[in-house]
């Protein structure tokens, strides 16, 4: 396992365990730690069985609630109209020095780099999983994410990271 850990806002868990992909995040880093507000919208979000994968993860040890000791800053960045959980994350991702953010929200993306925060996505992630041979199709599997997930991607972003991925543009006709 990788020496390193990462933060997590809820939206690229939430969508990594309704895509089946949640076992791809140990394999990446090791550890992946959430804020308190994250681990409540998951168990807000998340249908039962989902939620008991979430569990699962925190019971092999590799997926972590941990608590912000930071409050001052979560509500400065609160004041900027981020999401209560993305503050969190951000601020615990700052605390923990963590190798990586992994956040989807175009703000709050924003405001980590703002504090020097790597960071990383969903999307990201697929990327790895095709680099690391756990997908055949960075362009599917964010086609299927998009049906599946209900989550926002644009086609024009499909394509860009398919040919990131080395995948040949699909001729429609």
């Amino acid at each position: 396992m990788p020496p390193s850990l990462a933060v997590s806002d809820t939206s690229p868990l939430s969508a990594m365990v309704v895509m089946g992909w949640l076992e791809w995040m140990p394999l990446r880093w090791g550890e992946v730690h959430v804020p308190g507000m994250v681990w409540t919208e998951l168990q807000r979000r998340s249908v039962r069985g989902d939620w008991e994968k979430l569990e699962d993860a925190c019971c092999q040890g590799w997926l972590r609630v941990t608590a912000v000791t930071d409050t001052v800053a979560v509500a400065a960045l609160g004041a900027m109209d981020l999401h209560p959980g993305e503050c969190e994350a951000i601020i615990l991702a700052a605390e923990l020095q963590a190798t990586c953010l992994i956040i989807d929200e175009r703000d709050g993306r924003r405001a980590a780099m703002g504090k020097c925060l790597p960071i990383t996505g969903t999307v990201g992630m697929v990327l790895w999983a095709k680099f690391h041979g756990f997908i055949p199709s960075a362009r599917q599997a964010m086609v299927e994410l998009r049906r599946r997930a209900n989550f926002f991607l644009h086609d024009g972003l499909i394509e860009h990271i398919a040919r990131e991925a080395g995948e040949a543009k699909l001729l429609l006709g």
